[in-house]
C-alpha cells in the first residue's frame, strides 16, 4: 500500500511541476521545442515508476484469498442447508398428499434428509403422526409412503381422535 501512495504522490509532485513550467514558458521561438520538453518529463515522470520496478503488485492478495474462501464456504453450507430444507418441506407435502388422496389426514409429517454425495439426496427418516381414531389405518398409511417413497415410515400417534379437518 505504501507503494500506492508513493506513486501516487510522485504523480502530483510530477502534474505540478509540469503546470509551473508550462506557465513559465516564453511566447519566443523556443516555445515549441520548451513544450516538448516539459511534456516528455511528464511523460518519463508518469512511466518511470513502472519501469523501475518498484511498484508490489501484490497487495495483500493472500488476504483478500482468504477472505474469498471463507465467504465461499460460508455460501455453500447456507445453500446446502436450504437445500435440504426446501427438500425436506418438499417430501413432507408430497407424503401428506399422498396420505390425504388415500383418505388418511396425518396430523404431522416430519421427514429427514442429508447429502449422500454431491449427486444424491437421502431420506434418513419420515415421521407420520396419526390421529388416534386413525389407528386402524397406520398399516395402510405405511405401506404407501413405503411404496411411494423406498423406506418404511416411524408411525406414531396423537391424542386428538380426529385429525386435522377432523373433530
Amino acid at each position: 500500500m505504501d507503494t500506492v501512495r508513493s506513486v501516487a504522490a510522485s504523480l502530483c509532485v510530477t502534474l505540478i511541476a509540469t503546470g509551473i513550467f508550462s506557465m513559465l514558458l516564453p511566447n519566443a521561438g523556443w516555445n515549441r521545442f520548451a513544450k516538448f520538453g516539459v511534456r516528455l518529463f511528464l511523460l518519463l515522470s508518469l512511466v518511470s515508476p513502472f519501469l523501475s520496478g518498484n511498484i508490489d503488485w501484490d497487495l495483500a492478495a493472500a488476504s483478500y484469498q482468504t477472505e474469498a474462501d471463507a465467504v465461499r464456504s460460508a455460501l455453500s453450507e447456507l445453500s446446502e442447508r436450504q437445500l435440504l430444507e426446501t427438500f425436506a418441506a418438499n417430501l413432507e407435502e408430497s407424503a401428506r398428499e399422498t396420505l390425504e388422496s388415500a383418505g388418511i389426514v396425518p396430523d404431522k409429517i416430519a421427514a429427514a434428509v442429508h447429502i449422500a454425495d454431491e449427486q444424491r439426496i437421502d431420506i434418513t427418516a419420515i415421521e407420520i403422526t396419526l390421529p388416534e381414531g386413525q389407528r386402524a389405518r397406520a398399516e395402510e398409511a405405511a405401506g404407501l409412503i413405503s411404496e411411494t417413497f423406498g423406506m418404511q415410515p416411524q408411525i406414531l400417534f396423537s391424542g386428538n381422535l380426529g385429525g386435522e379437518n377432523g373433530g
